[in-house]
C-alpha cells in the first residue's frame, strides 16, 4: 500500500538524518527526529484507520452478498440470466458479478410488476354490469385467480403458498 511506503520512506529518512546530521546540535537533531516520528505515528493511525474500515466493509459485504444470493434463487432469476453471465455466476456472489446478480432481480421485478399491472388493467376493464353474481360465491380478497397461478408457473414461482 502507499501508506506502507511513505512509513518506510519517513524511516529511512529518520535513520539517513541520523547518519549525516551528526555534527549539529544534539537539540536540533531531537527536534527534526521528534517531527519526523509524529509524522511517522500520524501515518500508521491513517493506515490502521483505512484498514479497519476495509474490513467493515468487506464484512458488510459477506453479509449483503448472502442476501442478494438466496433473493436471487428464491426468485428463480436463473431462468432468465443470459447465457453470456452464467459462466460468471458460477462461484456466487462477489466484487465482480454482484451487478449480474442485481440486474436479473430487476430484471425478475419488473417481469412480475408488469403482470400484476396487466392483472389490475383486466380488473378495470371487466364489465361489471355482464357480471351475474347470483350463483356464483365471493372469492376471498387474498385467492388468485387461475391466470395468475398460471402465470406464476410460468415463471417458475411455485412456492406462493401464502396466495393459493
Amino acid at each position: 500500500m502507499q501508506l506502507d511506503k511513505e512509513i518506510k520512506d519517513l524511516e529511512e529518512e529518520i535513520e539517513a538524518i541520523k547518519k549525516f546530521k551528526s555534527g549539529q546540535n544534539g537539540v536540533e537533531k531531537n527536534n527534526l527526529l521528534n517531527e519526523l516520528k509524529t509524522k511517522t505515528m500520524k501515518l500508521i493511525q491513517k493506515q490502521d484507520k483505512y484498514e479497519n474500515e476495509h474490513k467493515r466493509k468487506i464484512d458488510e459485504f459477506k453479509q449483503l452478498k448472502n442476501l442478494i444470493l438466496n433473493f436471487h434463487i428464491s426468485l428463480d432469476c436463473a431462468k432468465i440470466s443470459p447465457d453470456s453471465n452464467k459462466l460468471l455466476m458460477e462461484n456466487g456472489v462477489n466484487e465482480n458479478n454482484v451487478k449480474l446478480y442485481l440486474s436479473d432481480i430487476e430484471n425478475k421485478l419488473k417481469i412480475i410488476q408488469k403482470f400484476f399491472e396487466m392483472e389490475r388493467m383486466e380488473i378495470e376493464d371487466f364489465d361489471v354490469k355482464k357480471f351475474d353474481n347470483t350463483n356464483k360465491e365471493k372469492l376471498n380478497p387474498k385467492q388468485v385467480s387461475d391466470n395468475m397461478k398460471i402465470a406464476f408457473d410460468s415463471m417458475g414461482i411455485q412456492n406462493c403458498s401464502l396466495y393459493f
